[in-house]
């Protein structure tokens, strides 16, 4: 499958800005910050307007007045207009594709940044680092743990001989299948009772779907049953509670989607996706540390990982404090901010906040000429904006743009 970004993604990076100092009123004294100054006029600085021309090549909708819709029907758009009903392209439309631009190509701290709250991002594991073992996932008085299941007799059996065969979930379907082979030791078929050439295991069944071109077999793990033959490896909340929460916002995010991919194996569908999704007595795929700690699950060998932390220290970590929005915890302007301003946000008290008024003022853009209004109403396709945390594209020079994005802005207001 090929994919293919909408977006010149610019890695973030601050570190390596041309920073001004700014903490206090009397920084802006000195002599590097005097293009900072709203209160006096500087010899050596420069004022002046801009005009520019746009020229629409493809239909075009700044919206105004705005009606959000249903999941079954699209929303709609009013064109922003003047108060004399002229279409036009307001002001702060403009500023704010302006001002992006002028972030990225001068790395720039970001305006605006999602809550730094905990949240459960995860991302694709890649397929070099699959998870190799399988067990039994329980809970009980002493709290969650595996029982590990023999991986060294496993028999593939081919989806099309499945027929409407469940997974095994110790809780709710004890029933153990049987199998006999053929003389090169390959699934043959399923048989009722035991007999003295069958091999009695449990079936996990992972499911197949039309994006998944290449899956052609599922897992017959041969075991007798016994739980107490089995190791027992003991898991700790947080581990279960991390996968629970990757499962439920994935899920969020294919509902969403209109997607219909399955994300739990074929028995497992009847889950509460509000609260508890793992169940005591699902078949999990489990990765460990070198202390032989569990600390991964997985309902299939490669699936997704998380990313621990919050957005916010994502982007720090990466790109040096300055990436973040302005803040208490910074001390110096990004080029942008120095040209558009900053506010400091203090919910709690919005005393002593340090704030920076823009230099920059745009006005709206209004038409040259006659401005043509479709009269039908016209469906716009979803342009969705990335989704965190997207490391490849935010916090990686790919070759692609590693020559484009040494770029400088220095401009003199």
């Amino acid at each position: 499958m090929n994919f293919y970004n909408p977006y010149q993604f610019i890695p973030v990076d601050t570190r390596r800005t041309k920073k001004q100092y700014w903490h206090d009123r009397d920084d802006i004294a000195d002599p590097e910050n005097s293009f900072t100054r709203h209160d006096r006029w500087h010899p050596e600085g420069k004022s002046g307007r801009i005009t520019c021309t746009l020229k629409c090549r493809t239909p075009l909708v700044a919206g105004a007045k705005q009606d959000p819709g249903t999941r079954k029907t699209p929303g709609t758009v009013d064109p922003y207009c003047l108060p004399d009903d002229t279409l036009a392209i307001p002001g702060n439309s403009l500023r704010g594709m302006v001002a992006s631009i002028a972030e990225a190509i001068s790395q720039s701290a970001l305006r605006v940044l999602t809550s730094e709250e905990e949240a459960q991002w995860s991302v694709r594991k890649p397929v070099e680092s699959p998870l190799t073992m399988l067990g039994i996932l329980l809970h009980d008085e002493i709290g969650w743990h595996i029982r590990v299941l023999p991986m060294n007799e496993v028999i593939t059996i081919p989806l099309n001989r499945l027929d409407s065969r469940r997974s095994y979930q110790h809780n709710e379907n004890r029933t153990l299948l049987h199998v006999e082979l053929t003389r090169e030791g390959r699934f043959r078929r399923f048989v009722d009772s035991p007999t003295p050439h069958s091999y009695t295991g449990i079936l996990f069944r992972r499911g197949s779907h039309k994006d998944m071109p290449n899956k052609q077999k599922e897992k017959f793990i041969v075991w007798d049953g016994e739980l107490e033959t089995l190791e027992r490896v003991d898991v700790d909340d947080k581990v279960v509670e991390t996968f629970n929460n990757i499962l439920r916002r994935r899920h969020k995010e294919l509902k969403e989607e209109n997607k219909d991919f399955p994300l739990l194996p074929v028995g497992y569908e009847d889950r509460d996706w509000e609260k508890q999704v793992v169940r005591s007595g699902d078949i999990v795929w489990f990765g460990r540390d070198r202390k032989r700690n569990v600390i991964e699950l997985s309902y299939s060998a490669i699936w997704r990982k998380e990313v621990p932390g919050t957005l916010h220290f994502a982007f720090q970590n990466a790109g040096g404090k300055d990436a973040l929005p302005w803040n208490k915890d910074r001390d110096e302007l990004t080029p942008a901010e120095a040209l558009f301003g900053v506010v400091e946000e203090k919910p709690e008290t919005h005393r002593n906040a340090r704030n920076l008024a823009s230099r920059l003022r745009f006005h709206d853009a209004e038409p040259l000429g006659d401005v043509k209004l479709e009269e039908k109403t016209i469906t716009l396709k979803i342009l969705a904006s990335p989704k965190p945390p997207s490391p490849a594209m935010y916090f990686a020079a790919a070759p692609l743009c590693q020559d484009r994005c040494r770029l400088s802005l220095r401009v003199f207001v």
